[in-house]
């Protein structure tokens, strides 16, 4: 099946409520691609005959089924703006794969987190701090590997984005109470975390690439602290 067809398929769940009949079966799971914004709403919109509609039924409304968050406040959305909500939760650069989960009640908090409108959108406060700590990130990896660049230390490119991801985590667990964080980690990016999310001592770390400052550890990235 094509892409353009596939985009349907993201719709909503089985539990449809006033729906065309012929939209069922095509809205039970969330396909993890992501087509170019340009290209999804022509192919999308483009092929809703292929569905049994055409264009007069985008402007329809539809009431929309309790499992679903895209609606926030209404109740009931024209097809047209319930393709568009699905597209911003679910063709854009994340994925999420939750289907598979039994309860009902976890699979409901990770479509409430995805779906609600706005829920992506950030102050431009949120927005610096993002970049700050994206930077910080790269900039490490960046640092170590000039300086280092013979040294085994299994670096964290490509993945940057674990810095302010597991940053926003702590700092919303602290927001709900959280007192302590335990953090256990493979070898990959373990300098990174330590540096920007744990903020040990950068000169404590570093010395450790260097045996004539203190004995360096075979693999460097077995270095932890508390």
């Amino acid at each position: 099946m094509s892409a353009s067809v596939l985009g349907l398929s993201l719709c909503l769940s089985v539990s449809l409520v006033s729906l065309p009949p012929v939209l069922k079966p095509c809205l039970t799971s969330f396909p993890l691609f992501s087509l170019p914004s340009s290209t999804v709403p022509r192919c999308i919109m483009g092929h809703v005959g292929f569905y049994g509609l055409d264009e007069s039924d985008l402007d329809k409304v539809f009431r929309l089924p309790t499992t679903t968050f895209i609606g926030g406040s209404d109740g009931a959305l024209p097809l047209k703006e319930i393709i568009r909500r699905l597209e911003m939760a679910y063709c854009q650069h994340i994925g999420v794969e939750f289907m598979f989960i039994n309860d009902l009640e976890q699979c409901q908090w990770i479509r409430q987190k995805f779906e609600t409108p706005g829920v992506m959108q950030f102050t431009l406060e949120e927005k610096r701090t993002l970049l700050a700590r994206m930077i910080r990130s790269t900039r490490f990896e960046e640092f170590l590997q000039k300086k280092w660049s013979a040294e085994k230390r299994f670096g964290l490119e490509g993945c940057e984005s674990l810095i302010p991801a597991l940053k926003t985590i702590i700092d919303k667990s602290s927001e709900n109470g959280v007192e302590n964080v335990i953090m256990g980690m493979p070898h990959r990016g373990r300098l990174n975390v330590l540096a920007n999310v744990i903020r040990k001592e950068l000169e404590q770390i570093f010395c450790q690439f260097d045996s004539k400052l203190e004995a360096a550890d075979e693999v460097t990235d077995f270095y932890s602290t508390s």
